[in-house]
């Protein structure tokens, strides 16, 4: 087990023991920020294009769905309805064949440090989790492409 450094479109860098070790997007199944339950909402790296991702997403509060049409249309859905071949917000309703790219734009993971200072109650003593913590930023985390082959398996260790 390790900490997330850094993570682009190519790999994902973890440290662990002190050392950094780079691990190519293609060998990652998914980096998740809580172990206990991690799934789709929980992820901040996904190295597959799962649609059933995109239906288990769940954004909460400031998160959404950033979804790119085939078209070059964007939208930003907070709790769209996903099924099996289609995606709808407000009335409105999409195709998946439609869909180029499915991104889940969720909340930044909190630090060591920040989570520390979250478990003992002293939220005072980290700024980015005043205000009930509108203040971490995000990232945005690619869980569907059609460009790339679909996997829907159950992610998670066996």
């Amino acid at each position: 087990m390790g900490f997330l450094v850094s993570a682009n479109d190519q790999a994902v860098v973890i440290r662990d023991s002190g050392n950094d070790v780079i691990i190519k997007r293609a060998d990652v199944l998914r980096v998740s920020d809580d172990d206990s339950h991690a799934g789709p909402h929980d992820t901040v790296f996904s190295g597959r294009s799962s649609w059933s991702d995109v239906k288990a997403a769940d954004p909460k509060g400031p998160e959404y769905l950033h979804i790119l049409m085939k078209g070059g249309e964007e939208l930003k859905w907070a709790k769209p309805t996903v099924s099996d071949d289609s995606v709808s917000f407000e009335g409105r309703t999409i195709a998946k064949a439609e869909v180029r790219y499915v991104s889940y734009v969720r909340l930044k993971p909190i630090t060591r440090y920040e989570e520390h200072v979250a478990h003992e109650n002293v939220n005072w003593l980290a700024p980015r989790l005043w205000f009930n913590y509108l203040m971490l930023g995000k990232i945005s985390v690619l869980i569907y492409s059609a460009e790339l082959a679909e996997d829907n398996s159950p992610a998670g260790c066996r």
